[in-house]
């Protein structure tokens, strides 16, 4: 839909589910997440639970250091860095977070988030390491970007909420197919079950309310056209919705 496909792709194998949720009985699973410092928070919560955790392209790729790093900044421990050119930009950790703001970095502003919930971000890396696995078989929870997990597939993949609204309106057109492009990408990763995040939600919502005015009158729906974002509503808002398709990836295609 959004990307002006106007077939429906329909998989025809085993019985799959879109849920909001995670089942409880489900077993190993796969959280795919937008940012870095997104992994590393779904990493945590998968440790601090006692759950053994695998990290597709291995843990060094993720930054731990330079998190660490930036918890010594910020409690000005500046003797306790260990690679002080990552930090060479700014004059304090209030100038990271005044640029973070102006820039609206996601990596920063999370990472400033996550900074201010933990009180021992070193304690917390430590317990990541200890519960981090090489081989995925002996994996509780896999954690992996939604970049580094194409060409992978996985039964059970839960989306982290890292990733951005498209319906945006300060979203610039060519970002918005990048984002909408890696949210296909991270959904179609499950085989069998996908929680869906608040992104993906707000896509099925926007979809079904089309389809709905659609069915009722056959006209563009006015209300939707007010109540939703205009500008991204002129660029999709003559997209054809199967009536009744509600699949995330057909809808992102």
């Amino acid at each position: 839909m959004l990307k002006k496909e106007t077939k429906p792709v329909i998989g025809r194998g085993k019985q799959d589910q879109v849920v909001t949720t995670l089942p409880p009985e489900t077993g190993h699973y796969t959280v795919l997440s937008r940012t870095v410092i997104g992994v590393i928070q779904s990493a945590m919560m998968s440790a601090m639970a006692g759950k053994k955790v695998y990290w597709v392209g291995g843990v060094q790729s993720y930054q731990l250091a330079e998190l660490e790093d930036l918890f010594w900044f910020a409690i000005r421990k500046f003797d306790n860095i260990r690679n002080p050119k990552q930090l060479k930009d700014y004059r304090d950790f209030e100038d990271y977070e005044d640029i973070a703001k102006a820039t609206k970095d996601p990596e920063m502003l999370r990472a400033i988030s996550l900074l201010k919930s933990c009180d021992d971000v070193p304690r917390l890396i430590g317990t990541m390491l200890e519960q981090t696995v090489t081989n995925e078989q002996n994996a509780d929870v896999t954690v992996s970007t939604a970049h580094r997990s194409k060409g992978l597939e996985w039964e059970s993949v839960v989306l982290a909420d890292d990733f951005p609204d498209i319906f945006d309106p300060e979203l610039e057109p060519e970002n918005r197919q990048d984002e909408i492009n890696l949210l296909y990408v991270a959904c179609t990763r499950a085989m069998r079950t996908l929680v869906i995040n608040h992104s993906v939600g707000l896509i099925l919502r926007y979809a079904k309310g089309i389809a709905a005015r659609k069915r009722a009158d056959g006209a563009t729906p006015q209300r939707l056209r007010k109540t939703h974002h205009p500008a991204l509503f002129a660029h999709y808002g003559r997209f054809e919705v199967p009536a009744q398709q509600s699949d995330s990836s057909t809808i992102l295609s």
